[in-house]
């Protein structure tokens, strides 16, 4: 008896970004096609990076702060606030 492979919970066709794009997009494509998170493929669509709904929210979360709040852990922290003050994918 196999699990399931990625096929099974991928999308058909696939979504996928190029890291150029912008923020508000990623989150259009993400509620039209109802998914958590969309490949980044590079200009001969090799994935180069993953962007999630969790990565959003780090932007949406830490809107304006100008260093990243003390309650997180420390790697943690640094990694959010990046991704909060990013915008494209």
């Amino acid at each position: 008896m196999r699990g399931p492979v990625v096929g099974d919970l991928m999308t058909h066709p696939v979504v996928s970004v190029v890291p150029a794009m912008p923020f508000k997009n990623l989150v259009r494509l993400l509620d039209q096609y109802q998914i958590g998170a969309v490949p980044v493929v590079d200009g001969h669509d090799r994935p180069v990076g993953v962007v999630s709904e969790s990565d959003l929210l780090a932007k949406e979360d830490l809107r304006g702060a100008d260093r990243p709040p003390s309650a997180f852990a420390p790697g943690r922290r640094w990694r959010w606030w990046g991704k909060s003050r990013a915008m494209t994918a």
